[in-house]
């Protein structure tokens, strides 16, 4: 009942007691409770949308460029997006009318037609599903990054619980930031319509987009080593720091240093001050909150484009980072046993056939990336929806499609009907 009464567009400024309530009681309240009051918000902002002369977005890729582009790069290093399937869809999706439609979306509904040069595919949901992942890839880069995303320290160096990438702070020209502002858009495309975004960020990236406190729990899934270093320099003794200086390894500067291996000096002529030993919490402080806001350029970018499609101020007021991340990637472990309960089978297939039982004995053992990579073969996406109504896989017999010879042996898959053909 007073749901109605809350302004989910007003600034942070103009917003009520009661808005204000709701965002200090959201870790209190039932995720399942905040994520009702979320969509009957993203529903009232839906209705808001015109919808005259709104029309599904129609979008040309070009996977040859775009694999052309990544041969390129050198393994290991952070890839161009320059001709990469991500460039091409920012480049004919950065219209009004596509952003009207993506705030009109609703689950299940696909936000664009993907015809591919070269390939006789019709998009009946295969290709669109294909085209998201296939940005998400590009934006990892291979494990080594792209323009926009890098691998976070801990996951360079192999450090710290979290293996996860983290924006690049460089990434603050013109191109780089409107390239970050169409991703925001995606983002909010994933939240109204369920097809999630492979991407796998920091807990700061989200954390900072509905405007949650961080501090150094988010330092140390960023850099282990780092968060490390600044909570030793907070409570180191002046005897430690005298026995350093008398061995000369006392090497502090008023310097850190970002995500991208750049320098970031903390108070003019920083890097040729020497650390003195009554600056030392001051500095480790001074260390903590650049590197917390070392992304604030790109996070803003995100936000602008996540609030042309979702409204951005319930979000902040309903959801925290984690809810966030759910909602825009969707879970990360494939559940084989709840995919299990989704299938349907056709011909002489059913849940008891001994090749569908031998199936998913074998599915029961893999890996968490090849459960993922399965459900990118049959429907063209590596994590599952969150709302699983209407999502079904069919699992029929492959000789259903009059395969023969080796063939035959092989499974096939038709990802527009997330459909296999197992033999």
């Amino acid at each position: 009942r007073l749901l109605p009464f809350v302004n989910f567009d007003a600034t942070p400024a103009e917003s009520s007691h009661l808005a204000h309530v709701l965002k200090s009681f959201r870790r209190r309240c039932h995720p399942k409770v905040l994520k009702v009051v979320f969509e009957w918000a993203l529903q009232s902002s839906r209705e808001t949308v015109p919808s005259d002369g709104v029309e599904r977005p129609r979008v040309e890729l070009d996977r040859l460029q775009a694999a052309k582009r990544q041969e390129m790069s050198a393994s290991g290093s952070r890839c161009s997006l320059n001709g990469s399937i991500f460039a091409q869809l920012h480049e004919q999706l950065g219209g009004e009318h596509v952003r009207a439609f993506f705030a009109r979306l609703s689950v299940g509904d696909r936000a664009w037609v993907a015809k591919v040069v070269g390939f006789a595919a019709i998009d009946e949901g295969g290709p669109f599903r294909d085209s998201v992942t296939e940005l998400c890839d590009e934006l990892a880069g291979d494990e080594g990054g792209s323009q926009l995303l890098l691998p976070s320290p801990n996951m360079r160096n192999a450090d710290g619980d979290s293996r996860e990438f983290t924006l690049a702070p460089d990434a603050c020209d013109a191109i780089s930031l409107e390239r970050l502002r169409f991703l925001g858009k995606l983002m909010g495309m994933a939240v109204r319509s369920n097809v999630h975004l492979g991407l796998n960020l920091t807990s700061l990236v989200w954390r900072k987009l509905v405007t949650e406190e961080v501090g150094l729990r988010d330092l140390e899934q960023l850099d282990a080593a780092e968060a490390k270093s600044l909570l030793w320099l907070r409570n180191i003794s002046p005897e430690q720091e005298q026995a350093m200086r008398a061995d000369g390894l006392w090497e502090f500067t008023h310097v850190t240093h970002l995500s991208d291996g750049s320098m970031q000096e903390l108070v003019p002529d920083g890097s040729s001050r020497t650390l003195l030993a009554t600056e030392t919490r001051a500095h480790a402080f001074a260390r903590l909150r650049a590197r917390l806001s070392e992304s604030d350029a790109q996070i803003r970018a995100l936000r602008r484009g996540l609030a042309e499609v979702v409204p951005v101020r319930a979000m902040e007021l309903l959801l925290t980072g984690p809810q966030l991340e759910t909602a825009v990637c969707g879970q990360l472990m494939v559940d084989i046993e709840r995919l299990k309960r989704m299938c349907v089978y056709e011909g002489e297939y059913n849940a008891t056939h001994a090749a569908i039982e031998l199936f998913w004995e074998v599915a029961g053992e893999w890996s968490p990336s090849e459960s993922g990579d399965f459900l990118r073969f049959v429907a063209g996406l590596r994590r599952m929806p969150n709302d699983t109504r209407g999502f079904k896989v069919r699992i029929a017999p492959l000789s259903a499609r009059g395969s023969h010879g080796v063939d035959a042996t092989l499974p096939q898959a038709s990802t527009c009907f997330n459909k296999l053909y197992l033999p």
